[in-house]
């Protein structure tokens, strides 16, 4: 049976780990990812969230619900790791709007784990259609929809040995990199 971090015990891990890996600098050479992550930026990230690109659920609505927050697409699709609810949001930053994609509410397939009160992001490409805004409560109330209707499937899900090796993999670098050692046979003598 394998125990979930709290975001505190997943920082731990990492920077002991850094520091063993690297020596006693590698602490140090992680701050200038987590600075780099938060530069420039509107939407304002903890470390903890910086660090892991994930926020908790409600933390998410707080960003949707803030009326410098814009949402532009918010649709069920997608990615390398299984199918999600992705919200693309912007707020202003200087001269432009930064945009930010938040993904969530989904089974995450390589991690054999339903995010249900996570949501990662990343950084999106100025390609949206700025001027097309979406109505917040419309948003809002699509996902309390879509989480109702995972949170049944995701109570009675027990995660596997192969998904719990692949979240420690990918917390301690990040899920393309962890998704290549698998393919790649790497920890086959784990499993």
């Amino acid at each position: 049976m394998f125990h979930r971090l709290s975001e505190e015990e997943q920082v731990s891990v990492l920077l002991e780990f850094a520091a063993h890996v690297l020596g006693s600098e590698g602490i140090a050479l992680l701050q200038p990812l987590i600075d780099e992550r938060a530069s420039g930026t509107d939407f304002v990230f903890t470390r903890n969230e910086q660090l892991f690109s994930r926020i908790g659920h409600e933390r998410f609505l707080a960003f949707l619900r803030d009326r410098r927050t814009a949402i532009h697409n918010a649709q069920v699709s997608t990615n390398a790791y299984g199918e999600f609810l992705f919200v693309t949001t912007s707020r202003p930053n200087q001269e432009r709007r930064e945009t930010l994609t938040f993904f969530g509410l989904g089974l995450h397939e390589p991690r054999d784990r339903w995010f249900v009160d996570e949501w990662s992001w990343y950084s999106s490409a100025d390609g949206w259609k700025q001027d097309q805004r979406l109505n917040k409560e419309q948003v809002l109330w699509t996902i309390e929809e879509r989480r109702a209707g995972i949170q049944v499937d995701a109570a009675g899900h027990q995660q596997s040995r192969e998904g719990a090796l692949f979240e420690m993999l990918a917390e301690l670098s990040d899920d393309d990199g962890a998704l290549a050692d698998l393919e790649d046979g790497m920890f086959d003598g784990l499993l």
